[in-house]
């Protein structure tokens, strides 16, 4: 099977030319070579590099999208797309807004939970075959819906954004070739953002959680860090009417479940509280979600349970009593010792510890070598938690607590 000379490699998977390749490639009967191989005799280098690529990232894309065996990505907007567990915990607040715009939508995460919400759904982008991709991937991750779907190629910053009810924006982030975390390096930039908002300012701007946030931004919106599976993985700037708390900062934390989004836990504030402190590592040990760190609302977290941090700069918390707080990690402590290899694995030894967890903040160490150089052998399990506590530098053996 060889591509006509007129369909380029996109429309060529999108027709189902490639579907029997595919399915060969997603099994594991053949090697790497064998596959590659096999592939060349039937088609093109251009197509069997389009196969071997798109089986590679639907694999992958099955911590995604429960339809990722029937999807279609390109690399770089696989890695940028959001999820369609978080997609569907955002879309919550665009309830009600009649007609919906996302813009430069990628292969459609975003849109797979706004179609859930959206009278009507627009989709736009400067690629056209991302706006193929996501417009296919609508269809067969609902192959029932039968939501007026528009899709649209071009500049997003010429859309007549007045005739929408709100609008959802994720900003090319690589659009000078490397990643970027300044907004003013994106595309759109933010000063191109800001101009749409004064078309409708009901906005949900999607960025990296490490963004740094234009001030502006944060002081007229909400600033909100989501985590899945304790992962962070964006922040999102809501604007206007989808706004819930003007002027704060919210990290939340949201589970998969089948096809059901769980929000685990979210919480609120300024980040401007001050973080108690004190040296003393008491019986528990709290490390919090990467969604809490990165909104900078640990303070706010361990003043709600009368916790402190004894490390300023390791993001660990300490109590005395154990809480039941999901936005964190909990550990129970055995023995504080000091980051000495020898002194660790003669304790570890003792204690018959075979199976260690090994976390480490504040301190630059590769946790593999470490581990060989312990030599662990034994049944029982145990965690190390590496960190540094003024100029010392610390290991806390410790158990999980898990959920009381």
């Amino acid at each position: 099977m060889s591509k006509p000379a007129d369909l380029n490699l996109n429309d060529w998977l999108l027709r189902g030319n490639g579907d029997k390749w595919l399915a060969l490639a997603s099994s594991a009967e053949l090697s790497s070579l064998q596959l590659t191989t096999k592939l060349r005799e039937s088609l093109t280098q251009e197509q069997t590099h389009g196969v071997l690529e798109l089986a590679e990232l639907r694999q992958r894309a099955l911590q995604k999208f429960t339809a990722a065996e029937k999807m279609f990505f390109t690399r770089t907007s696989f890695e940028q797309a959001t999820d369609q567990w978080i997609a569907q915990y955002k879309a919550a607040r665009f309830a009600d807004r009649g007609h919906v715009a996302d813009l430069c939508c990628g292969i459609g995460g975003d849109a797979l939970g706004l179609l859930q919400v959206a009278n009507k759904l627009t989709l736009c982008d400067r690629s056209p075959e991302l706006v193929k991709y996501a417009a296919r991937n609508l269809a067969e991750a609902y192959p029932e819906d039968v939501t007026p779907t528009v899709v649209r190629v071009g500049d997003v910053t010429e859309l007549a954004l007045g005739s929408y009810g709100a609008w959802h924006i994720d900003p090319d982030r690589r659009a000078g070739g490397k990643r970027t975390t300044h907004a003013e390096f994106q595309e759109p930039s933010d000063v191109a953002i800001d101009t749409m908002l004064t078309y409708n300012p009901h906005a949900a701007i999607k960025l990296a959680p490490a963004c740094e946030v234009p001030p502006r931004w944060a002081e007229a919106g909400e600033l909100e860090w989501i985590s899945r599976d304790g992962e962070c993985r964006q922040l999102v700037v809501w604007h206007g009417e989808l706004t819930e708390s003007h002027g704060q900062r919210r990290a939340t934390m949201v589970k998969a479940a089948d096809h059901e989004t769980t929000v685990v836990r979210t919480l609120v504030g300024s980040g401007d509280s001050p973080m108690p402190a004190d040296e003393t590592i008491e019986h528990y040990v709290y490390e919090p979600d990467a969604a809490v760190l990165a909104s900078g609302l640990a303070s706010e977290l361990a003043q709600e349970h009368q916790w402190w941090s004894f490390a300023s700069t390791s993001g660990y918390l300490t109590g005395t009593t154990l809480v039941d707080e999901p936005a964190t990690s909990r550990f129970e402590v055995q023995e504080v010792l000091p980051l000495n290899t020898k002194k660790l694995a003669r304790y570890l030894r003792v204690r018959n510890v075979g199976q260690l967890e090994i976390k480490h903040r504040a301190v630059d160490l590769n946790p593999e070598q470490l581990r060989r150089e312990l030599k662990l052998e034994g049944d029982n399990r145990a965690t190390l938690l590496l960190t540094r506590v003024g100029e010392k530098r610390i290991a806390i053996v410790a158990n999980r607590a898990g959920d009381l």
